[in-house]
């Protein structure tokens, strides 16, 4: 607040000095214009319509006579009075000369008239000259205060929602993110899904939305952007938007952008998931089943690392899908990887996601086999297969080609053997030859020591499973065995695991 009062301090100062001044002679008026152009050191014209004109116009001091300016990023264009005591903006030459020609002017004004006091303002269409309804210059200082204030208007109410846009990519909602050092400058909206999109105000003084790099460098380019916006008036005030299609910019009717009070910005949201977020579990995903661990953050988001790989992260990019992927893609945000989420909203962590995507040579396609779940509730998937298991205590392990693999089983009971985690099963004859879950989320048929280590070794196994997923009487679950002559790995088709 002390900002603003600093601002509207010194706006209030620069717009009295002419008051001191009203009955001293048209000289003496200009000399204390000029004095006020000095303090003020530009004027930025607002809303003209006329392209190239809008923007910055410098104070340039003249030998004498009244103020004169030049265009900031089109420095051929001058802002000055001509002799028939109209502001102009015009070549340097008109300037020079004082030639009441040019792109835009006002009516002849009183002597000390800044351009930032003149209301009216005109511009050639066809033969006429027709009236700028909105167009106006303004006070750099005075800019700075409407922006301020439309600042803290967005502090009171963060969330605003778009709606109804052709390209449903910029459908959602925009979080206010203030950052440093933009006292007076016009906010800018991050989409609450896709961090990379954001809603900000261009150098041609339109509201556009497009990606971080244009919003940094206020570049007018993107997906959708509004007409001319005087300042302060925020995108919900805003009219006249159009949606890129192809190559052409369509006026979008059915756009609909509106304040959301009351509701959370996505930090809030992710804050309330950082606060559950715990390690996680993959399974049903081939070379990257096993634990996870909850290790920091990135930009304040939930990161996992892989138990096994250090190098393998689960993590949110910035297209708002889960990716999973090496150290460096996490530390990017790159939407680049192994495994992949579709869209979520924010604060939904990995296990709250029901369907996951592989990539399958130029396509994502869903994978119904992977599930991520906290430890917790893996051990519950696995607490009710138990109740399946202790009612089938031997099983039968039929028409397996090669390896002496058939036989009897029995389901191992004990301290060793927690319900929480998947039952095993020891053959009745040869006692050194178990059925068991290894650390690759698969059943596995092998030696005492590799299932003690859970090692994915032996000549037979499943196919990936989830949690819950017990070995017998499932007509789904595929066998493959180890041909020692081919040296390749066979599924059989025929063999059978039955209660």
């Amino acid at each position: 607040m002390q900002m603003l009062g600093d601002l509207q301090a010194k706006e209030k100062a620069l717009q009295e000095v002419p008051q001191v001044t009203r009955r001293a002679t048209a000289a003496c008026k200009w000399t204390s214009a000029c004095k006020v152009a000095e303090e003020s050191r530009s004027v930025e014209l607002w809303c003209c319509g006329v392209e190239h004109l809008n923007g910055f116009y410098v104070y340039r001091p003249p030998q004498s006579g009244p103020p004169t300016y030049q265009h900031q990023t089109y420095p051929h264009k001058w802002l000055f009075v001509a002799v028939t005591g109209g502001w102009w903006i015009g070549e340097a030459e008109c300037k020079d000369k004082r030639h009441a020609k040019g792109w835009m002017h006002c009516e002849a004004v009183e002597p000390g008239t800044l351009p930032q006091d003149v209301i009216e303002w005109q511009a050639p269409k066809s033969s006429e000259w027709e009236l700028l309804e909105h167009a106006r210059f303004w006070l750099s200082e005075s800019v700075d205060v409407a922006w301020q204030n439309a600042r803290i208007a967005c502090f009171q109410s963060p969330v605003i929602q778009i709606r109804g846009v052709t390209d449903s990519i910029v459908d959602g909602l925009f979080d206010f993110v203030p950052g440093d050092d933009e006292v007076g400058q016009p906010p800018s909206f991050q989409h609450q899904q896709r961090p990379n999109l954001w809603l900000f105000l261009a150098r041609d003084q339109r509201w556009w939305v497009g990606n971080g790099k244009a919003k940094e460098d206020k570049d007018d380019r993107g997906l959708m952007h509004s007409g001319s916006v005087s300042p302060g008036m925020i995108p919900t005030e805003a009219v006249g938007w159009h949606v890129r299609n192809g190559k052409t910019w369509e006026e979008c009717r059915a756009l609909k952008i509106s304040k959301v009070p009351g509701a959370k910005r996505a930090s809030e949201k992710w804050a309330d998931a950082n606060r559950r977020a715990k390690g996680i579990q993959i399974w049903g995903k081939e070379y990257y089943q096993g634990e996870y661990f909850l290790e920091g953050c990135v930009d304040g988001l939930p990161a996992y690392q892989y138990s096994v790989d250090a190098d393998v992260w689960l993590y949110l990019a910035m297209d708002g899908c889960w990716w999973l992927s090496d150290t460096e893609n996490k530390d990017a945000r790159r939407a680049r990887g192994f495994l992949k989420s579709d869209l979520i909203e924010p604060g939904t962590l990995p296990q709250d996601i029901e369907s996951w995507r592989d990539r399958k040579v130029n396509s994502w396609e869903a994978n119904p086999m992977v599930r991520v779940l906290v430890a917790e509730d893996a051990a519950k998937e696995w607490q009710v297969a138990w109740q399946f298991a202790e009612k089938a205590d031997v099983i039968e392990i039929e028409h397996v080609t090669g390896p002496e693999y058939n036989g009897l089983y029995d389901l191992v009971l004990g301290p060793g053997n927690s319900k929480g985690q998947p039952p095993t099963y020891q053959h009745q004859r040869n006692q050194d030859q178990f059925l068991y879950v290894a650390r690759d989320g698969r059943w596995w048929v092998s030696n005492t020591d590799c299932m003690n280590k859970r090692e994915p070794s032996g000549r037979m196994h499943s196919d990936l499973i989830r949690p819950g997923v017990l070995p017998f009487n499932n007509d789904n679950l595929r066998w493959h065995v180890f041909n020692r002559t081919s040296k390749e790995w066979e599924r059989q088709e025929d063999v059978a695991i039955v209660s």
